[in-house]
Formats: C-alpha cells, sequence, structure tokens
C-alpha cells in the first residue's frame, strides 16, 4: 500500500494547467517541519492534485494556509537545465485535502483605513 500523509503550510501559490483532454493539474509546494527538530529548516514537498481535488485546491488554499495533504508517493526524473543532470524528487500526488484552522491573517485583514487627520479629530470632538 502507498500511502503518505503530511501536515505543514502551502509555500507558494498553486498553479493549474488545464489540458485539451478537459483534466486538470494543480500543483504546489508544502513546507513540512520536524516536531522534534523545531529549529531546522522544513522539508519541502511538492504535491500534485488532478481533476476535482486540483479545482478544490485552487478555491481553497494560498500561500501560509496550513493543510494536511494525504495521497499516494511518486518518483519523478528531471533534466536539470543548470547542469544538464538527471535528478528525482517525491511528489505527493494528492487523494485527500484537508485544510486546517482559519485563513492567513494577511489575507483576511481588511484594507487599512486611512487615519483621520488631528484636525478632522478635534472638530468632530
Amino acid at each position: 500500500m502507498n500511502n503518505i500523509l503530511f501536515s505543514g503550510h502551502v509555500g507558494q501559490e498553486p498553479t493549474i494547467k488545464d489540458f485539451e483532454s478537459g483534466s486538470k493539474i494543480a500543483r504546489f509546494s508544502l513546507a513540512v517541519k520536524n516536531p522534534y527538530q523545531p529549529k531546522a529548516e522544513p522539508m519541502w514537498i511538492n504535491v500534485k492534485a488532478w481533476g476535482m481535488n486540483a479545482e478544490r485546491v485552487m478555491s481553497l488554499i494560498s500561500t501560509g494556509r496550513e493543510v494536511i495533504v494525504q495521497g499516494s508517493l511518486t518518483l519523478e526524473e528531471y533534466k536539470s537545465q543548470k547542469d544538464g543532470k538527471t535528478y528525482i524528487k517525491p511528489v505527493v500526488n494528492l487523494e485527500k485535502l484537508t485544510v486546517c484552522g482559519p485563513r492567513p491573517k494577511a489575507q483576511d485583514a481588511p484594507a487599512p483605513k486611512e487615519p483621520k487627520s488631528k484636525k478632522t479629530a478635534k472638530k468632530a470632538a
């Protein structure tokens, strides 16, 4: 059985690609911290979502959002444009997405209002 689960924060805005066949794929990265090494750098996980999961990803998540992803782990080969070498990266093929907690504050905060000048405040008083 190939089943993996990660909890972390979305590292970048998800991107989506539409295919001529009508299918869709969304991609995003997930920063996962090790609870036993809180000062260590996070591990970055690449995530792919297909079809309805891709649409769900695009409508629910954004940078900084805490999520839990569950899916199957695959290894993808890619050729580096810098050195021409072939590398392998792990990718989670999303099967289930759980959004945790409230949206990040930057998204929920209303636009800042212009502060009232001292003259206006005195006139109102």
